[in-house]
């Protein structure tokens, strides 16, 4: 009985030794310790049974007892070893189970905002290429943008145009202009046919007469001709488009009383004579008086007209008779971005209207004088 109790002194204090190794070898040793110290526990008493149940054993060889109760004891520690390693490497794995889940969670999440994303942006794109084109336009002129505002001295150079068929110098320059078939223009109106150069063979029941336009190359770029009402007077001279878009269309016109006419018919300004004997032309859009046209026919073989621009003194066309074999011609030579047409307007409806009927009015003998002589005829008739 007193051998059985010694050796279970002896195991009990060789397992506080163990506990106390166990203690030193961190948090996960003292857990283990806590969870297997009951089975540490059994053991040693089981170990004390076998103790007591051989006290005869343990008498005969009170020496061979103490090697295998250290040797139970060494085995026991090894067990408790490989128990703190299976626990430690189960955390272990929790813990990597645990980021693993985490890790997925987040990466769903991800792909679940992507595709979200795409999803939304497509549908913005259908929306974008089925809406019409209005709203779309409409909503892109609500936008407060600030627009750029011109600034005076460049709306002052925005040029009159009354056509856009026939802008600024081109290869085609300088235009030729008949100057017989204006002289001679009167005649036309009492033949049916003509032999000149420059006019149709047959003319139509509402012109008075009819002449084209050349390039320096000879091809027809405009006609210009004056219509007649029903009542046999004059009425406006009109600018033809040979070319283009404007083929066998009005391009503006201008009446007797000087007042210019686009193709659609609308008023466009009026040439109003100053005091130096120059026309300018009076916007009816905006009622300036910018564009001047004067004309000088008293040196015979020098005519010319010159159209400037008034704000700035720039010469915008000249129209000037041609020399040698062009002698006969007047050559309509315009600057950049100015309306060709608009310069033969002014130029011919001056010369047809004013210039031209007051020489041919100042020809004439006065109608007073011819009144006069009849009636001193009659006069004498009746005395004799």
């Amino acid at each position: 009985m007193g051998h059985g109790l010694r050796l279970l002194l002896l195991c009990l204090s060789a397992g506080t030794s163990r506990g106390q190794r166990g203690l030193g070898l961190g948090s996960e040793a003292e857990l283990c310790d806590a969870r297997h110290g009951c089975g540490e526990g059994l053991g040693f008493m089981q170990m004390g049974s076998q103790a007591l149940k051989s006290p005869s054993i343990s008498a005969k060889s009170p020496k061979a007892a103490e090697p295998a109760a250290s040797e139970a004891g060494t085995t026991q520690h090894r067990r408790s070893v490989s128990v703190l390693q299976a626990t430690t490497t189960a955390k272990n794995v929790g813990d990597y189970n645990d980021g693993a889940i985490v890790f997925s969670g987040m990466l769903c999440v991800v792909v679940i905002y992507l595709l979200a994303g795409s999803v939304m942006s497509s549908g913005e794109d259908l929306g974008a290429t089925t809406a019409p084109v209005e709203g779309r336009l409409q909503n892109f002129y609500q936008r407060t943008t600030s627009w750029v505002m011109p600034r005076m001295e460049t709306l002052q150079e925005i040029l009159p145009c009354v056509s856009t068929n026939l802008v600024g110098a081109s290869a085609d320059m300088p235009l030729l202009v008949p100057l017989k078939s204006l002289e001679e223009r009167e005649k036309m109106q009492n033949l049916a046919a003509s032999a000149f150069a420059g006019w149709s063979t047959q003319l139509p029941a509402n012109v008075a007469w009819h002449f084209d336009i050349t390039s320096i190359l000879g091809q027809k770029i405009l006609a210009v001709q004056q219509t007649k009402l029903q009542d046999g007077t004059l009425g406006r001279v009109e600018v033809i488009g040979y070319r283009g878009s404007g083929r066998g269309k009005l391009l503006g016109s201008i009446d007797t009383k000087l007042q210019v006419f686009n193709g659609e018919g609308a008023d466009f300004g009026r040439l109003v004579r100053k005091q130096s004997g120059a026309y300018e032309l009076k916007e009816s859009a905006t009622g300036r008086h910018r564009w001047m046209v004067a004309a000088n026919m008293q040196f015979e073989g020098h005519e010319y007209f010159t159209v400037t621009w008034r704000p700035r003194r720039r010469i915008l066309a000249t129209v000037n008779r041609g020399q040698g074999s062009y002698a006969e011609y007047m050559k309509v030579m315009p600057s950049k971005g100015v309306d060709v047409v608009l310069v033969v307007l002014c130029c011919v409806g001056l010369f047809v209207f004013r210039l031209d009927a007051n020489s041919l009015q100042a020809k004439r003998p006065p109608e007073i004088a011819e009144d006069g002589g009849a009636g001193a005829g009659k006069l004498l008739e009746s005395a004799s």
